[in-house]
């Protein structure tokens, strides 16, 4: 619980990438959110720029998880980046063996995802050197 608190408030921004699991986030997802925001008066996630992204098999499974999850990220004092939206259909031969996305239009709606989340950590964050606390 600790390193995570230490990662979190070190980071300038948090990009949460999840699946769907029966139509909710997982609760993996939910303990990192609870531990990170205790004990009262030390919540790490406070006015941190937040943004949304997921993959599924199904065309919408994972806009039903990231539905469910912003119902519960106003609790916690995250900034949400409200568009774009990533829903990605994750389909054979969608990434390569490289890990490159292989669609080209895929490619630039992530491309543009990523630089649309960009700009609202600039707006709505505190840049320092660029930090990443990924597991």
């Amino acid at each position: 619980m600790l390193d995570l608190k230490r990662r979190v408030d070190a980071s300038d921004a948090v990009l949460i990438v999840m699946p769907e699991i029966n139509r909710s986030f997982p609760a993996l997802i939910k303990n990192a959110l609870d531990w990170a925001s205790v004990p009262f008066g030390q919540n790490s996630w406070s006015e941190k720029p937040l943004a949304l992204a997921g993959a599924s098999p199904g065309a919408a499974g994972t806009s039903n998880g990231q539905g469910h999850l912003r119902t519960t990220l106003p609790l916690f004092g995250f900034v949400v980046m409200g568009q774009p939206e990533v829903y990605f259909h994750f389909k054979e031969g969608a990434i390569d063996h490289n890990h490159d996305i292989s669609d080209e239009a895929s490619r630039m709606f992530l491309l543009n995802f990523i630089e649309q989340f960009d700009a609202w950590i600039d707006r709505h964050g505190n840049r320092s050197a660029v930090m990443l606390a990924a597991e």
